[in-house]
């Protein structure tokens, strides 16, 4: 028997399934979002086989959707989940007319034909009750930060949360090495820029950092999976710069680098704050992505060294 399998990678969970030639739910599996979508993708798919009793050379073709769905190596093609959600509902429920997705990231309404073709659909950030952009509407019309919510509901932990899984999910595509070409430390330089965009913007975490992960241990292992992401990029980028020849540096002289250019991108936001006393001061966003490379600097050569000297030189 030939089976077809489906992943489905979201924003804060993922979910993935196995289907028989008669097009029977033979296995599933549902994982929470903690690692990185290219490894959680694999292993909820893992987990869906082992629950279908399946081999994965039996599955003869892989569908992804969500948020994720491009982060699923090993799949055939990629589905939006609107179109998704549209099958679906009709074939489990054949009466189905119009579907009603409230997502991690936004809501959708989809009505649909007798055969669960797509007819129109509307999507609706506003309505998304407890949906990461929705808190961010909240925010926006409350004149103040996403993170102040925190003060403002009774259940922290839950808009915590949420915000966090905003935050991970556009933080995690960033990680990821240059493919079919040597790695340059220009690679480094916009994965950082890009990543403190994203921390200015979730900003809120990164004030009480230590205080909300001691009192949420979900989180705390969710931040670390993140960071452990993080690492295994710098390093894979160090590593490519070392076989393209622009940097000398022994593994554990990188891995060491790795380690600090997590704790210095960490908390680099937080230190301007203290620094830059002056009420709505904004960070400078170049000089945190400068003073993380200048961790690398010693260790880089030729044009890849005098470009981190040009750069301090523009930005410091």
């Amino acid at each position: 028997m030939r089976y077809t399998g489906g992943v489905d990678v979201g924003s804060t969970q993922t979910k993935a399934v196995i289907l028989d030639e008669g097009g029977r739910v033979a296995g599933r599996a549902l994982l929470d979002m903690e690692t990185s979508m290219v490894t959680i993708a694999q292993d909820a798919f893992r987990a869906a086989l082992a629950d279908a009793g399946v081999e994965e050379a039996q599955v003869a073709r892989i569908a992804s959707t969500g948020y994720g769905r491009y982060n699923v190596s090993f799949g055939h093609e990629q589905v939006t989940e609107i179109s998704c959600h549209a099958r679906g509902a009709v074939a489990l429920f054949p009466g189905t007319r119009t579907v009603l997705d409230i997502g991690g990231q936004d809501t959708k309404a989809i009505q649909v034909d007798p055969h669960g073709i797509v007819e129109s659909f509307q999507m609706n950030d506003r309505c998304a009750a407890g949906c990461g952009r929705y808190l961010g509407y909240i925010a926006d019309e409350m004149n103040i930060s996403p993170g102040n919510l925190y003060y403002h509901f009774r259940n922290k932990d839950e808009i915590v949360g949420e915000l966090f899984a905003a935050y991970e999910s556009e933080a995690t595509p960033l990680f990821v090495a240059p493919a079919g070409r040597a790695a340059g430390v220009e690679d480094l330089w916009l994965m950082l820029h890009l990543l403190f965009e994203r921390m200015w913007t979730y900003r809120f975490l990164f004030r009480d950092l230590d205080e909300l992960a001691s009192r949420n241990r979900r989180l705390a292992s969710r931040f670390a999976a993140l960071v452990r992401r993080g690492e295994s990029t710098v390093i894979e980028l160090c590593e490519g710069m070392v076989a393209a020849g622009t940097m000398r540096a022994s593994r554990r002289e990188i891995a060491a680098l790795a380690r600090n250019v997590a704790i210095v991108a960490t908390y680099s936001l937080s230190f301007q704050r203290i620094e830059n006393t002056a009420a709505g001061e904004f960070p400078r966003l170049d000089h945190a992505a400068y003073q993380v490379l200048a961790l690398v600097a010693p260790f880089m050569s030729g044009d890849s060294r005098a470009l981190i000297e040009r750069l301090g030189e523009q930005y410091l």
